[in-house]
């Protein structure tokens, strides 16, 4: 009976113990290695910190072709994985409509916390998906590349700037 009870607690805290485990915060090594490991060629960016790690993908939906960047850059202690795209350059002879902008800001609050912003040092629109650097394995990056096309690719008619009116 002893041996048997034994046995049970000693199976449950190894169950436990592997319950626990946890990916470790990405590091710049790691996420290359990660998304090389996923199928995409990356193009690196920068010689230290933040580091910009740069992979072609595609939109289904639109037939869209476009640069997904991947940095962790948050302060100094890499807290935040940043996975970004550059969407349009607002041409500076045409102002942005105020209806697309605030169409834009609405569609922030529906697909937060991925979100919307507007560079004013290249005038470029972007998306934008911030996510804590806290476990992280290949199939959550998968997931959340995926999703992000998921989002650009439908909110294409938003943030369209030849189609502005």
């Amino acid at each position: 009976m002893r041996t048997g009870l034994g046995v049970v607690v000693a199976m449950c805290l190894f169950l436990a113990g592997a319950a626990a485990a946890k990916a470790a915060p990405l590091t710049d090594d790691t996420l290359k290695a990660i998304l090389e490991n996923l199928g995409y060629t990356v193009t690196v960016t920068g010689d230290k910190p933040p580091r910009h790690f740069k992979v072609d993908e595609s939109a289904p939906v639109n037939g869209l072709d476009f640069t997904i960047t991947f940095d962790l850059s948050s302060a100094k202690d890499a807290t935040v994985l940043w996975i970004y795209a550059g969407l349009y350059e607002i041409p500076a002879d045409k102002p942005a409509p105020s209806s697309a902008l605030l169409a834009l800001l609405a569609k922030n609050d529906e697909i937060g916390p991925t979100f919307f912003s507007y560079s004013t040092d290249n005038k470029l629109l972007y998306l934008n998906a911030p996510t804590a650097n806290v476990d992280i394995t290949p199939a959550v990056l998968r997931l959340k590349i995926k999703n992000f096309i998921t989002k650009l690719d439908s909110t294409y008619s938003l943030w369209n700037v030849p189609k502005w009116k």
